[in-house]
């Protein structure tokens, strides 16, 4: 019983005395985490800093109004601005972009660009003078010679094709029929030998498995005992368990 009241008589104690200053202590201690939040602005996501509303700037410990000129408008952040399309930035204000004739704004809408078939100089859109035998190229901003002519200058001459050739991809040069090699302005051609294959390319030639190229022929691989040939079948490798030794394969010393 006595043992009871005793607990009672330290709560009690505690909840007059003792209380009041806890909670002195507790708001002290939230004043000092407080975050003190300036005009035109809100609480982060963080929960302990601060960010400024849009269309304000953090400048210092406040928030600055952001002055949008004319012809301009506030950015994805809400903190800084942007011309309008048709406008360029020049220092603190937007000024109209000039497009000169036979022009366009561009994809950012603050350049021009000339239309087809003129190129840009200085400020104007000049005509692009297309030679015979030639055409506008892709971009429109100049031109590339027709199929089976070669740019000298700005003319197209005609591609003098050689005996045993063709026009090759780009149509501006031309390439060797298959088993015909380039030599110099002709096409010369391929002699095969022994033993050997005409190249994937078709203007060389390969040995056939088991020979080796030695100068303009087709020499047989000699395969010593306990060797095998590579995966080329141009050489040989020894056998597991062996190493090579000149033109023989010994066994390994253990």
């Amino acid at each position: 019983m006595k043992s009871q009241l005793s607990e009672r008589a330290v709560t009690y104690l505690f909840l007059v005395f003792l209380s009041p200053l806890f909670l002195v202590f507790s708001s002290g201690a939230a004043a000092r985490d407080a975050v003190l939040i300036p005009e035109n602005a809100h609480l982060n996501h963080s929960g302990r800093d601060w960010t400024c509303n849009r269309g304000y700037r953090k400048s210092g410990d406040i928030c600055t109004a952001v002055d949008v000129p004319a012809n301009a408008y506030l950015d994805s952040y809400g903190d800084n601005w942007k011309c309008n399309r048709g406008h360029r930035r020049v220092a603190g204000s937007c000024v109209v972009v000039n497009v000169p004739t036979n022009a366009y704004l561009d994809h950012s809408g603050r350049d021009w660009a000339c239309d087809r078939g003129y190129w840009r100089t200085a400020k104007t859109c000049v005509i692009l003078v297309v030679p015979e035998n030639a055409h506008l190229s892709h971009s429109g901003r100049n031109w590339a010679c027709n199929r089976g002519y070669r740019r000298i200058a700005n003319s197209c001459a005609v591609l003098a094709l050689p005996e045993n050739a063709y026009l090759d991809d780009s149509g501006r040069d031309w390439t060797c029929n298959r088993g015909y090699r380039k030599t110099g302005k002709a096409c010369e051609s391929l002699v095969v030998p022994e033993n050997a294959y005409l190249a994937f390319s078709g203007h060389d030639w390969r040995c056939n498995r088991g020979y080796r190229k030695s100068g303009v022929l087709c020499v047989a691989l000699e395969v010593p005992a306990n060797a095998y040939l590579n995966s080329y079948g141009d050489n040989w490798k020894c056998e597991w368990g062996y190493q090579r030794e000149g033109n023989r394969c010994v066994s390994k010393k253990r």
